[in-house]
Formats: C-alpha cells, sequence, structure tokens
C-alpha cells in the first residue's frame, strides 16, 4: 500500500478544519483564522506521524487525547479551565459526527475502506466525495443545531436585560438565541434584536413621530431627516432571517445593556440594538432576541478572571 504524505495531511487539514469551525460554533468562541489554520495542521501533522515507525507511541488512546487538547489550546487559547471539558466533548462529539458522515459518504459510493496503524486508510476516494461529505455535515448540523439549539435555549434561557440611554432604561425579557448571529457589518458589534415598543421610551420625541408614521421597510428612507446628534448612534443592519429572506434593520448604539442571569449582572457596552416593529413571540414570553456571545464571551471573561 502506497501513502501520499500531501494528500493524507490535506484531506487531515480539511477535516481538521470543518471540526474545528463547527466545535466553535456550538460553544460560542469564534477563533481567527490563523489560529484555527495552524490547530487543523498540527492534527494533521500527527496523523503522519503516526504512519512512522518512531510515532507508534502516538497511536496510544492517552497520547490521542493530549494530540486534541493541544489542538484546542492553539485554536482557542485562553480558556478557562473550567470550560475545557465541555470544549473536548463538543470537539469529539463534532469528529464522530463528521467521521460517520464521511463513512456513509464512502459506503454509499462504494469506496473501500481499511485501517492501518490506527488511522483509515481510502481507496477509490475522490476529493469530490470528501467535500460534499463536510458540505452536507456543516449545512445538516447548522440547520440541526440552529432549531435544537433555540429550543435548548427557549427552554432555559429567559433572561431579564436592562438597556440604558442617557439618564433613561428600559427593562424587557429576552430570549438568548443561539441562532442569532447578526453583527454590525462595519464595526463587528453582536447586535441584539428588541421591540420597537420596548426601546420606543428610550428615543427623542422627534425621532420616534417618524418611525410611528413610517412602515419598517421604510425606516431606512426616512434616516435623513433625523436629528444631527441621533445620525451618529444610527446603525443599518443586513439581515436574512425574522421569516424573511433578506432584509434591513435599524439599529442603535445604546450606553450599555446589563443582562441579568442567577442573581448576577453582566455589564456590555458593545452591542448595538437593532428594532423590530413586530411582536417577536407570538406568546409574548420574550420581547428581545439576546446575541449568545453577550453570555458565552462574558461567561469566558468571569471564568477567566477567576
Amino acid at each position: 500500500m502506497y501513502v501520499y504524505a500531501d494528500l493524507l495531511v490535506a484531506v487531515n487539514l480539511v477535516m481538521n478544519v470543518v471540526i474545528i469551525l463547527a466545535t466553535g460554533r456550538i460553544v460560542g468562541i469564534h477563533p481567527t483564522w490563523g489560529r484555527i489554520l495552524a490547530g487543523a495542521l498540527f492534527g494533521a501533522l500527527t496523523s503522519l506521524a503516526m504512519l512512522l515507525p518512531e510515532g507508534f507511541f502516538l497511536r496510544w488512546t492517552f497520547v490521542k487525547i493530549v494530540v486534541s487538547l493541544c489542538m484546542i489550546g492553539i485554536v482557542f487559547y485562553p480558556l478557562a479551565w473550567r470550560r475545557w471539558p465541555l470544549v473536548l466533548a463538543v470537539f469529539y462529539f463534532i469528529s464522530f459526527m463528521l467521521g460517520g458522515t464521511v463513512l456513509a459518504f464512502l459506503y454509499f459510493t462504494d469506496a473501500s475502506t481499511y485501517l492501518t496503524n490506527g488511522i483509515f486508510s481510502m481507496q477509490h476516494a475522490s476529493w469530490i466525495t470528501l467535500i460534499s461529505a463536510a458540505a452536507l455535515f456543516l449545512i445538516w448540523g447548522q440547520w440541526l443545531w440552529g432549531r435544537l439549539g433555540t429550543r435548548f435555549w427557549q427552554a432555559k434561557y429567559f433572561v431579564p436585560i436592562r438597556v440604558v440611554l442617557s439618564d433613561t432604561h428600559v427593562q424587557t425579557t429576552a430570549l438568548i438565541d443561539s441562532g442569532n448571529g447578526l453583527r454590525d457589518p462595519i464595526s463587528r458589534l453582536p447586535v441584539t434584536i428588541i421591540e420597537y415598543e420596548c426601546v420606543k421610551p428610550l428615543l427623542p420625541a422627534e425621532v420616534t413621530k417618524k418611525f410611528d408614521v413610517t412602515e419598517e421597510h421604510d425606516w431606512i428612507n426616512i434616516l435623513q431627516e433625523m436629528p444631527h446628534e441621533w445620525v451618529s448612534r444610527l446603525h443599518i443592519l443586513p439581515f436574512s432571517s425574522l421569516g424573511k429572506r433578506s432584509g434591513l434593520l435599524i439599529g442603535f448604539r445604546p450606553d450599555r445593556i446589563v443582562v441579568e442571569d442567577n442573581g448576577a449582572e453582566t455589564i456590555r457596552t458593545d452591542v448595538i440594538i437593532g428594532m423590530c416593529n413586530r411582536n417577536l413571540s407570538s406568546q409574548g414570553e420574550y420581547h428581545a432576541l439576546l446575541h449568545p456571545d453577550l453570555v458565552h464571551k462574558s461567561f469566558h471573561h468571569q471564568k477567566e478572571a477567576s
């Protein structure tokens, strides 16, 4: 049997990138592409070293776990020690899911596989097969996580939030929405979507008068009529959710947002409020969709400080 080192490294590199991206998506951490590629390359080179006579020890279970921890450290450092078990568990779960998807593709495409030194070798498996399996896994995983994740948060995570602007504040209930990946296209700040009626008391009368007599889809057309001092606070937010394939939200930058969870308060200033002139919950359970980064990153920083 011949093993092509470049193909082995390339295949493992692609698969590792997919695993890392999916892991980061689920645990709410977004590493840079440099870290992603570095971690993926480390894992790919380790797979290559397993085939060498000197690399026999890399096939031990304990060493494989250490290699996984090294990959996680390269990609997600700094990571609070209490989050390591969760990230490792998600990392292995995604690995097993992706491996099963690839093997299913190989089964249906009649590609033969066998095990050599702890590594699956594949015959007659094309790049099209592998990339198609990875693409299917990402699409299916995104769809599944968006639904199961949202239901999980809906069952467990309704949190009170307080939006503060100048000397005024409003309070409402928010759903931590795992499917909310909306960010301002320029500043990249996370966007929390709140019903317009909830944040209306924060806005000047001359601003609300314009919004009240204008349909939401035409709000962008009246921005030039807004008071000059408010123009710098307003943001135009492209989105593809809320029952629409694409559209624009109008948002503003508050002074801060306070998230209450289990008696503790988290204050964030790096946020934009996107206004939605409709009910977000048909049963009125919540009136805002909280960006998950406002919770996950706060939790991360608190653990690091401890």
